[in-house]
């Protein structure tokens, strides 16, 4: 409640200060002037852990908090001084992406290609719009002509159906059995077929017997007389 300045003891000042009753304060406790950031000053009493008290009327020992803006700039400062050197390489390497030819060539080719895109799609909506109406109205008829189609390929499917398969089919099993037969008998060395076919003696006599044949009538067309008598009575 009082503040006086020691003149005994130049630079210090003593406080007195009026506390509830009910309020027991630790002999380890200090009070600290704290300065605040508009530039005001303010005790504060941080409490010890002592089980003993300080009496009415002692005296609290005393002592300074670090001043706000030194404090600020002491856990600041390291920081901001380990975070320069990672943004000068920073925008080092953004100057170097931003003049990078590459970078640029990159960009004008996107930039062409969103151009095709863009042409694209415009191309794609004109057909949308005109192609697509066209195709829809002549839907109708192209089901038509499928519908058509459909029943032209029933009515030919029953023409089929109507066609006398079974018979011909009979005819062609009943033909393929006969020459299967015939092949069989050609092959079989007992039967006539098979002896003619298979016994090459047999076969050079018919073949020598056709040759003499075949003189015998030449012979007989060029020389009559020696083969029929004629009298004449």
């Amino acid at each position: 409640r009082e503040i006086n300045f020691n003149y005994d003891n130049p630079g210090q000042i003593e406080v007195l200060m009026a506390l509830n009753k009910q309020l027991q304060i630790p002999e380890d406790s200090h009070a600290v002037i704290a300065a605040s950031m508009l530039g005001g000053a303010s005790i504060n009493i941080q409490l010890g852990h002592s089980k003993k008290m300080i009496p009415l009327g002692g005296v609290i020992p005393t002592g300074t908090a670090p001043d706000l803006m030194a404090s600020l700039t002491n856990d600041i400062v390291p920081t901001v001084n380990s975070i320069l050197p990672k943004v000068d390489s920073l925008m080092y390497n953004l100057n170097m992406l931003v003049t990078n030819q590459s970078l640029q060539t990159s960009l004008y080719r996107l930039d062409g290609i969103t151009k095709n895109v863009l042409f694209a799609t415009d191309g794609l909506n004109r057909t949308m719009n005109q192609d697509v109406p066209y195709i829809m109205k002549h839907a109708g008829r192209v089901t038509y002509n499928l519908d058509t189609l459909t029943g032209s390929l029933g009515s030919f499917t029953n023409q089929l159906n109507n066609l006398p398969l079974r018979e011909t089919m009979d005819n062609v099993e009943y033909v393929t059995a006969n020459l299967k037969r015939f092949s069989d008998q050609l092959n079989d060395q007992k039967s006539s077929l098979g002896l003619l076919m298979n016994d090459p003696e047999l076969y050079n006599r018919l073949t020598r017997i056709s040759a003499d044949v075949d003189s015998l009538i030449v012979d007989i067309q060029r020389n009559p007389k020696r083969y029929i008598s004629i009298k004449l009575f």
